[in-house]
């Protein structure tokens, strides 16, 4: 069996991580019978593993801080530099399995950026409180990459 941490994920993290273990791995059209398979197949730590294995690729081909992946999933610095020379040595293959996501992501990150810039937290009419949300959730994702 697998050895997840004990330190448990936020919901919002670990259900990126499953989105991002469905559309690298499973058929995009059916998300319900790709559960299904996945579930009756592996073990919820066994799950777990491979979102994280999925989300360490993808943040760190996003440029994102070693210790910063350590820390938003989890996992020790062994095994994110393990990924790292991982995908040092097949760039190529991994690279092209995530591409659209990363640009999907990166597009979604302007558009936040956009809105954040215009809703500024101290402009007049805007709801600081939300702006500051928007603005610290931004900041978050950007250090963080989820």
């Amino acid at each position: 069996m697998a050895r997840v941490s004990k330190f448990k994920l936020r919901d919002d993290v670990l259900e990126k991580l499953f989105g991002m273990f469905f559309e690298t791995i499973g058929n995009r059209d059916d998300k319900k019978q790709f559960t299904k398979i996945i579930n009756g197949v592996f073990s919820q730590n066994e799950r777990i593993v491979f979102a994280k294995r999925i989300g360490i690729v993808y943040l760190l081909l996003k440029n994102i801080d070693l210790h910063n992946i350590c820390m938003a999933l989890n996992v020790s610095t062994g095994t994110v530099a393990k990924f790292k020379l991982l995908i040092e040595n097949n760039h190529e293959g991994l690279n092209e399995a995530f591409e659209e996501i990363i640009l999907r992501d990166k597009t979604r990150e302007a558009i936040d950026d956009f809105f954040s810039l215009i809703f500024r937290p101290g402009k007049y009419g805007v709801n600081w409180e939300l702006a500051w949300e928007r603005k610290r959730e931004s900041e978050r994702k950007k250090r963080f990459g989820i």
